[in-house]
C-alpha cells in the first residue's frame, strides 16, 4: 500500500485530542494511538488512499523532521506530508 508519511509538531500528531468531551481513554497508548489515527495530517492521508505514518513529534524540529524524513524508505508512489514547525 502507498505510505504517506507525517512530519511535524504537535499538529501533526493531534495532540490534545484525547481531551475532547466524550472521550474516555484506558491508558495514555490508547490516547496517543487515537490522537495519531485521528489527526488531520492522517485523515487527509487516509482519504487520499494512503497509510499514514505518523513521525511527527510534539515540540519537533524542523532538524527533526529532517532527520526523519531521512530515516524513512519511501518509493516514488508515496508522499510527505508536513506540518508547520516555526519559522526557526
Amino acid at each position: 500500500m502507498k505510505k504517506a508519511l507525517i512530519l511535524g509538531c504537535s499538529h501533526s500528531v493531534g495532540a490534545e485530542m484525547r481531551d475532547e468531551p466524550g472521550l474516555r481513554f484506558d491508558n495514555s497508548i490508547h490516547a496517543l494511538d487515537y490522537e495519531l489515527a485521528h489527526c488531520y495530517p492522517a485523515q487527509i492521508a487516509q482519504a487520499l488512499g494512503y497509510m499514514p505514518i505518523n513521525r511527527g513529534i510534539s515540540g519537533g524540529s524542523n532538524d527533526a523532521m529532517f532527520r526523519l524524513f531521512l530515516e524513512e524508505t519511501l518509493t516514488p508512489n508515496d508522499i510527505v506530508i508536513a506540518c508547520w514547525t516555526g519559522v526557526n
